[in-house]
């Protein structure tokens, strides 16, 4: 039987992922979390580093999704170190251990990793990223490409789908954006128009 890791098992990719991999028969899945941890998916703090290669021992997986990071720029932009920390240093350590070991990764990233001002990207196109979580996620795909672990890097652009609270995706953000805003008589910007609360 085939063991799967699946790291940010309760987020808002991670769990559609750990939901598809568990339909999988003959596939035994095993998911981490930080905060929302549960059933099948194990309380795992990816920040501390050192521990990682401890844990991956334990469940030894034959192929690990990594979907596990610090998404938001805002906060990457206020913690700097935090965010260098899970979403460079630790996919450094979950890629060292899959090297060593032969396992198969799959690496979530962004397209954050470019500037947006040389669209349709290809998998070829030249990087510059702008802001700090980008610099990070680009500094995770260099990790694993040093590392030499056999390892697909994808590039997700904006994440959508069924959230367990608003701010959980950049889209629905907005909405909870708004309802703070509601009845302060502020303009909230939305594209070229405003729109008065």
């Amino acid at each position: 039987m085939r063991r799967v890791l699946i790291t940010g098992a309760s987020g808002l990719l991670g769990r559609p992922i750990w939901t598809a991999c568990s339909s999988v028969g003959d596939w035994q899945v095993t998911g981490t979390a930080f905060r929302r941890a549960g059933q099948g998916v194990a309380k795992v703090d990816l920040s501390a580093v050192d521990t990682i290669p401890a844990f991956l021992d334990l469940y030894r997986p034959d192929a690990i999704i990594h979907s596990a990071a610090e998404r938001r720029p805002d906060v990457s932009e206020k913690d700097p170190e935090g965010t260098k920390r899970l979403n460079v240093d630790a996919t450094a350590a979950i890629a060292t251990w899959a090297k060593r070991k032969g396992a198969y990764l799959i690496y979530i990233s962004s397209d954050y990793v470019f500037d947006g001002t040389q669209a349709p990207y290809m998998p070829d196109s030249p990087t510059c990223p702008i802001n700090t979580y980008g610099l990070s996620k680009l500094a995770g795909e260099h990790a694993i490409r040093d590392s030499g672990a056999m390892a697909a890097l994808l590039r997700v652009p904006i994440l959508y789908g069924a959230v367990q609270y608003l701010a959980e995706s950049s889209v629905t953000v907005l909405v909870q954006n708004m309802l703070n805003a509601r009845g302060t008589g502020q303009l909230l910007p939305m594209g070229r128009r405003a729109i008065r609360r």
